[in-house]
């Protein structure tokens, strides 16, 4: 059993808001939750309260643990050695011995005998045995449709026997009822309605109101809220301000808890942005590398094609200075192409001239003066 592992649940632990205050409540509820089925959307909604009610249960089955073990391995040997070994695997044995230390000193001594004697003061006893009252209040739910009542519910569980030959349990058990009964008859006497509500009422001025938060007949981890019509006790505070109160509470921790999604939301988008930007600066830095790359290699083409124009007319140039020159606006790169185009046009009149002639010297004479004619230009 989880309540039982002793590296969750110290035995020796005194205080058990320490252990809901620690990790350890953390990791036992983890274990706890993945033995339910949250298949269905509406547990999800419900995981708050049900890690509560897994808490109390915890809560009562470890007090339960530690009062067994302390009755069977401790009280028998109360001042003798055998008290100092356990022997249960169960209990870690450095915990029984400072959890004995413990039981033997004066203050822990006069607690468990107040608790003693509180248990014997206890008049009434239920008959429900190993089943639980949340099964018998699930069971008459399915029977009848509704939940039943609090004199009811009392009924059902301080009587023995079957059908009509149901007796009370106990005395004291019989008089409460003999009770109920007198008061519900005063009430339909003065012709008023017997419901829930009222059955109820009388259930409160017979046992007294509901007290520390919790129901009778309901089990562990039933609080006022979660019935209705009940009659509750509250010192300095009304129900209605305790109910405000933790309405208020609730809402407050799920302001914080949205409040803390969107910071999350809101820390993602961010991050995710960041990453877009260095993407984008990337994606520029790369179109431009690119852009320098083609624009290198067009200069070089038109470098070797205006190359190819002039070897047709005899004239050899250094590609690579011409490709190095820088080309600042498509205008300048026509005119360079029209004064490329007449210079051609002369180099070719001329051609025409010498082929007539046939004379060296005046090739070369003429080659110079179109070279300086065309610079001129």
């Amino acid at each position: 059993m989880l309540a039982h592992d002793h590296s969750l649940f110290p035995l020796d632990t005194e205080d058990w808001r320490k252990l809901d205050e620690s990790d350890h409540m953390d990791k036992a509820w983890d274990r706890a939750k993945r033995t339910l089925d949250w298949s269905n959307p509406e547990m999800l909604t419900m995981e708050k309260r049900i890690r509560d009610v897994v808490v109390e249960k915890l809560n009562d089955r470890f007090r339960s643990f530690r009062a067994m073990v302390k009755k069977v391995i401790y009280t028998p040997f109360i001042g003798m050695e055998e008290r100092l070994h356990c022997g249960d695997d169960r209990v870690h044995p450095d915990q029984w011995r400072k959890l004995v230390n413990h039981w033997d000193e004066d203050p822990a001594k006069k607690r468990s005998a107040t608790n003693k004697k509180n248990r014997k003061n206890l008049k009434m006893s239920h008959t429900t045995g190993t089943t639980t009252f949340a099964q018998i209040r699930h069971e008459y739910v399915e029977k009848h449709g509704v939940q039943p009542d609090q004199v009811t519910f009392f009924v059902m569980t301080h009587t023995r026997g079957k059908g009509d030959n149901k007796q009370p349990v106990d005395e004291a058990s019989r008089e409460m009822m003999l009770e109920f009964e007198k008061r519900e008859a005063e009430v339909r006497e003065r012709g008023e309605d017997v419901n829930i509500e009222v059955r109820n009422q009388i259930f409160a001025a017979v046992m007294g109101p509901e007290k520390r938060n919790a129901v009778r007949g309901y089990g562990i981890g039933v609080h006022w809220k979660d019935v209705p019509n009940i009659i509750t006790e509250r010192k300095g505070i009304s129900r209605e301000v305790q109910q405000l109160r933790e309405a208020y509470e609730e809402q407050r921790q799920a302001a914080v808890e949205a409040q803390q999604k969107m910071e999350r939301i809101m820390e993602e988008a961010n991050e995710k942005a960041d990453r877009l930007k260095c993407q984008q600066q990337e994606s520029i830095k790369k179109l431009r590398e690119e852009q320098a790359e083609n624009l290198s290699l067009m200069k070089l083409q038109m470098a070797e094609q205006l190359k190819s124009m002039l070897a047709t007319v005899g004239i050899s140039v250094d590609v690579n200075a011409m490709a190095s020159a820088q080309f600042t606006s498509m205008t300048q790169q026509q005119c360079g192409s029209s004064q490329a185009q007449t210079t051609t046009q002369g180099y070719e009149a001329r051609l025409g001239m010498q082929g007539a002639t046939n004379d060296p010297q005046s090739d070369a004479t003429h080659d110079a003066t179109d070279c300086h004619s065309a610079n001129s230009g």
